[in-house]
């Protein structure tokens, strides 16, 4: 639960510093209503969000029952978080070379395979093969 709260205040401080630092940037005269600061505020204030959301998340979660029942199923999801991260990594090199469509569509899979598992670790895509 501490870990929650941390995380939450963090992201709330990250949100606020990314709009302050957002909200300084120039006025051009040649900006739309949008402007150049509008994508940047709306990133903020989705951290924000995120942020608040985690604090009452850990605000409404019950304390675990021992402390070895958190360790033993903290590992499956952040494997699965790692794997997710492996395949956007690759994502990211391979679309310059094969094209969006190509490099998307072995994404889209690994990644909706990788939802309807339960077994996250046992192949590249998060599902045994």
């Amino acid at each position: 639960m501490a870990r929650e709260l941390v995380t939450g205040i963090a992201a709330l401080a990250l949100a606020a510093a990314y709009f302050a630092a957002a909200d300084a940037l120039p006025v051009s005269l040649l900006s739309d209503e949008v402007g150049a600061d509008g994508v940047p505020k709306a990133i903020a204030v989705a951290l924000g969000l995120c942020g608040l959301m985690q604090l009452a998340r850990a605000a409404l979660r019950r304390a675990p029952a021992a402390a070895g029942d958190e360790t033993a199923a903290g590992a499956k999801p952040h494997l699965r978080a790692l794997g997710l991260l492996g395949i956007a990594i690759a994502y990211v090199v391979v679309t310059p070379h094969v094209g969006y469509l190509v490099a998307t569509m072995p994404a889209s899979a690994c990644r909706s395979r990788s939802r309807r598992c339960r077994s996250p670790a046992r192949s590249c895509c998060g599902c045994p093969s």
